[in-house]
């Protein structure tokens, strides 16, 4: 081997003539290679009139009597009047006088560390770091360790804050931190998809995550989509929402006429599309649009069909016609037969009307929700004796808040707490049932009125 391995320095051999040519070659290599300074590495002319000793980094197709044909990255050195070329290794470094920059041989390019004053260093796009670790073109900063420790500055000295701050690029991006068990995401923390801060966790498989908790940027507001539970029994915590309005406009069952306790059948006269015609005029017995439309859906059944079939009422459109939600569920249903008020006891037990109260539940809190329970008024009022209205979240015996009028039919009204778990087939919402009651007389005035939703 006549050359160092590394720098290819050639060596002086035994015996040799004229070794101080060969020495003289070696230092020349030195004198460019250590602390390596160029004039430009962008310059791709070869330039006429260079002074002695200069170094140039060639760009791509550099041009010139000596410089074309040389590789992007060469190293062109002019000294007593002639060029030599030197073909860089990964690791080697050269200061840019032309920006000031300070290069690193990497991949076959150089790339820019720039100095940016005292203490400071800018690293060019391309560049990657890691501690520990190999760092990626995902990953360009990758650190191994135990801790990682961020304090304030008391050497400049600093103001002695200390934040990390993370900026992504617009409303729609995400700027949070991810934690991860075997490189799954099982928490993450951060602006995702908005300005608000939120804090998401995800399942085994560690791909997708759920909002847990989120903070409105703009109130401070703190909402928990998923709900709460007890610390030491997991059981779901309700939150107290009030619902605002008189009890016009808060009441989701109220019938006002004189009539008998359900279940109530009615003839059915004719269909219209969304419209079901009765053969009397008896609507006012079934849905009282002044209290009712907009706030809740009531429960009808035809039951001549077998198995019975349901539609759902949202409001009156005359003394003798019902509109329904969806006239599909009409399908079927003829001239004669027998609609009835009340779920069928196979249906729900305990002989109850159901009520979906997701228009509510939308008009008050603008959407709809799966609510876990109700703080209601119920008012019973009987017509030629006592009279009552019952609340369930089932219709299942032993579920039901009864309030009952006086025995002359004299008016009784009380709170109630009832739970709701029974899930609507029409929203996202869940049911409530009530059920009339009369004793010696008919019900007069039955009245639900919903003051506090649990969610």
């Amino acid at each position: 081997m006549d050359q160092t391995s590394k720098l290819n320095l050639p060596f002086i051999m035994p015996n040799q003539a004229s070794k101080h040519v060969t020495l003289n070659e070696g230092l020349k290599r030195l004198d460019i290679i250590v602390q390596l300074s160029v004039v430009s590495a962008v310059l791709s002319v070869e330039p006429d009139t260079p002074a002695s000793g200069t170094s140039f980094i060639l760009p791509e197709a550099a041009s010139g009597a000596y410089w074309t044909g040389h590789p992007a990255g060469t190293i062109a050195t002019f000294d007593d009047s002639t060029w030599s070329f030197t073909t860089p290794q990964d690791g080697w470094r050269a200061w840019d006088g032309n920006t000031g920059q300070l290069l690193v041989y990497t991949d076959g390019i150089w790339r820019a560390l720039e100095v940016g004053g005292p203490g400071s260093i800018n690293v060019e796009q391309n560049f990657r770091l890691g501690i520990n670790t190999s760092p990626d073109n995902h990953n360009r900063l990758s650190v191994k360790s135990d801790a990682e420790l961020l304090s304030h500055d008391d050497v400049t000295p600093g103001s002695g804050d200390a934040r990390k701050i993370i900026n992504k690029a617009a409303l729609s991006r995400s700027a949070s931190v991810i934690f991860q068990t075997a490189f799954k995401g099982f928490a993450e923390v951060g602006l995702t998809g908005d300005n608000d801060l939120r804090l998401r966790v995800g399942g085994e498989t560690g791909d997708t995550f759920s909002d847990a908790a989120i903070f409105d940027h703009a109130t401070g507001t703190a909402k928990f989509p998923a709900g709460m539970a007890h610390a030491s029994t997991n059981a779901p915590v309700a939150l107290p929402l009030f619902v605002t309005g008189d009890a016009g406009f808060r009441s989701i069952y109220r019938i006002n006429v004189p009539r008998a306790p359900n279940p109530r059948q009615y003839s059915l006269a004719a269909i219209s599309g969304e419209t079901v015609i009765l053969s009397e005029s008896k609507t006012n017995e079934i849905f009282l649009n002044s209290e009712m439309e907009g706030l809740s859906l009531l429960r009808i059944w035809n039951v001549s069909r077998s198995p019975a079939s349901s539609a759902w009422v949202r409001r009156t459109a005359g003394p003798d016609r019902l509109s329904i939600t969806n006239p599909t569920d009409l399908i079927g249903w003829l001239q004669g037969d027998t609609i009835q008020v009340g779920d069928p006891t196979d249906v729900t037990p305990g002989r109850c009307i159901a009520l979906d109260i997701s228009p509510m539940l939308d008009l008050t809190f603008g959407k709809v929700f799966l609510q876990q329970g109700l703080l209601a008024k119920v008012t019973a009022v009987g017509n030629g004796g006592q009279a009552g209205l019952d609340v369930s979240p089932s219709g299942k015996s032993g579920s039901f808040q009864n309030v009952r009028s006086l025995t002359n039919g004299s008016i009784v009204s009380s709170q109630v707490t009832i739970p709701c778990f029974t899930a609507s087939d029409i929203s996202n919402s869940n049911l409530v049932f009530v059920r009339e009651n009369a004793i010696g007389g008919q019900c007069g005035v039955s009245l639900l009125t919903a003051n506090i939703v649990y969610a």
